[in-house]
């Protein structure tokens, strides 16, 4: 009875390896479904959140874009004379006025700088900068007499061809992102 009973608990340890063998290989198999199933649920959901970022960013972006063009329009030596011109000030208030008016502008839009690329915010520094530049080299090059209206004759012939590269490069971002 002992080898009867050896046959028989060996017959039974062996269907239970077999069993267990298969449960173990469906079991991970329903694992590896379940690990595509999440992963494919995680790349939705990410999609998702993506979606909807852009859906809150894009609009931010996009005023922020427009507000450089309108700070980078208003600081055109034109633009700014016919705001500040007033022939009863000296050439150095008038002066003084626009670089104040320029300053003002930019710190104004500061935040700005969060929604654009760096390139188009340092080209937008770089334009506010030159042209503050060419106001003080066209005032000092005047007598020291010389009208408010004096300096804006000089003004009007200032290049903005820098302000007009931010407003290019500006718009060719916006329409790469819109």
């Amino acid at each position: 009875m002992e080898a009867a009973t050896l046959i028989l608990l060996t017959g039974t340890i062996l269907y239970i390896l077999v069993v267990t063998y298969f449960l173990i290989r469906a079991l991970n198999q329903y694992l590896a479904i379940l690990s595509v199933k999440n992963k494919q649920a995680l790349e939705v959901s990410v999609a998702r959140l993506n979606e909807k970022k852009l859906d809150l960013v894009l609009p931010l972006r996009l005023q922020a874009y427009e507000r450089l063009v309108l700070f980078l329009e208003r600081i055109k030596p034109m633009a700014l004379i016919a705001r500040h011109l007033d022939p009863f000030v000296a050439r150095q208030q008038f002066q003084m006025n626009l670089l104040q008016n320029i300053r003002d502008e930019f710190e104004h839009n500061l935040s700005q700088q969060l929604f654009v690329s760096e390139s188009v915010w340092q080209t937008s520094k770089t334009a506010r900068e030159e042209l503050a530049q060419q106001i003080n080299l066209q005032a000092v090059s005047l007598e020291e007499n010389a009208s408010a209206a004096d300096l804006a004759e000089k003004l009007i012939q200032i290049d903005s061809k820098l302000i007009d590269q931010a407003i290019k490069m500006i718009k060719e971002e916006m329409k790469a992102i819109a």
